[in-house]
This record gives C-alpha cells, structure tokens and sequence, in this order.
C-alpha cells in the first residue's frame, strides 16, 4: 500500500482494517494526525488516490467526519466499495469531480509524486473550503531542502500557506528493513525484470529507491499545508 512508517502506535492497532500492513497503517495516522483540530460529523476529508480504500477505511476508523475516496481504477474503486464500504469516485488527477469549497481535509499518501504541480494543487485549493487542509506524504527526487523549497513556493503561489514539514526518511526506511521479509514473500514467484521492477516499485532493501532516500538522494516527508 505504501512504504511504511516505524514505529507502530500500539494503540491503534484495533482501527487496523487488516492486520498485515500495521507500518502502512502508520504512515496514514503519522499524515492524518498533523490536523490541529478533530473534525465533527458534518465535515469532509477526502483521499486522493484511494486506491483499494484500505488506508481510507483506517481514517474512517479515526475521525467521524464523512470520508470520500478519489481514484482512477475502476477495479480498485470496486473492491474499495464492496469490501470496505466506501463512498469512492472515478478522477483522474488534477482534475477533480468535487464542488467548489466542498473539502475540509485533503489525505493523499504516496499519490502526488507524479502530478504534484500548478494544476493539481490549484484544484486542491479549488475544492478546500476557507482554511482547509491538505495533509500529504509521499517522496520525490532531490534533498529533502530542495524538495521543501520546491513544494513551499509549489503551495504559496496557489493559495496556500506550508504550516508543517517533516523529514520521515529515518522512520520510513526503517519501515522497509521491517517489512522486507513480507515484500520478499509476495515476489517470490517472479523472475528477470518483473523482479527487479517489483523490488523497485516495493522499495526493498538493496533497491535503487532505498539507497535513493539512505543517501539524501530521495526526500520523504509528510506536509501540512492550509488554504489561506
């Protein structure tokens, strides 16, 4: 689902919707816990790139706020709706199927990297309500400075102020030295360069992303930014 965070919130153990993926959990609630305040029923978060929904289920476990996924895969849609439950809608980014000043939070866990520019944090903007949220981790190439001085003007010149910014290499690259025996299992069977694309994807240690983020090559961090 994601790269992971460690260590584990035991007491959060109970919210987990499945029990195997307790450091992916993690990274959500290191995202989510940024907000200051708790949402009320009537409010709103939103994920972006909700994927299968587990992580969106586990918020849901979290907050009573409504929650909403956005995601571009019918398949990962479906299984979101019919296992977890969840309200989820077809969007593919930066366009967003959202009303104008609808959203209190948004949540998007390793799902900007690819789009994190102009058009995607303008829609962002667009659909947050008057100090909203948008509550991000994911990782990009370069130091974790010029990463942070990138995404700082990247949120400024679209409406936003950057009132958080973590560094959370050490914690998620211990993740993946946790987690790498569970990776190593589920790609036992492949071979040739399906292996190594897998290895690369999963972040498995001795992979190009591992040594990326080891070195200060690769930033991972989680960001609070609020519309202003």
């Amino acid at each position: 689902m994601n790269l992971g965070y460690a260590p584990l919130t035991e007491k959060l153990r109970s919210c987990y919707p499945s029990a195997d993926q307790g450091l992916q959990y993690e990274l959500y609630w290191q995202t989510f816990r940024q907000l200051e305040f708790s949402l009320s029923a009537d409010q709103l978060v939103c994920e972006v790139g909700s994927g299968r929904g587990g992580g969106l289920a586990f918020i849901r476990n979290l907050t009573p706020a409504q929650v909403i996924g956005l995601e571009c895969s019918t398949a990962a849609r479906r299984y979101a709706e019919r296992y977890f439950e969840l309200d989820t809608r077809a969007a593919t980014v930066p366009k967003l199927p959202l009303e104008d000043a609808s959203v209190d939070a948004f949540v998007a866990v390793e799902a900007a990297h690819f789009s994190h520019n102009d058009a995607f944090v303008a829609e962002l903007a667009r659909s947050l309500k008057p100090k909203g949220s948008v509550l991000l981790a994911d990782f990009n190439l370069g130091s974790d400075q010029h990463v942070r001085t990138k995404l700082s003007a990247l949120y400024q010149r679209n409406g936003f102020e950057l009132i958080g910014w973590r560094d959370i290499r050490p914690q998620v690259l211990e993740a993946m030295k946790q987690d790498d025996t569970r990776k190593q299992a589920c790609m036992r069977f492949l071979i040739g360069p399906l292996r190594a694309e897998a290895e690369a994807y999963m972040g498995t240690i001795g992979s190009h992303k591992y040594h990326e983020m080891k070195n200060d090559e690769r930033a991972y961090f989680i960001l609070h930014a609020r519309k202003l």
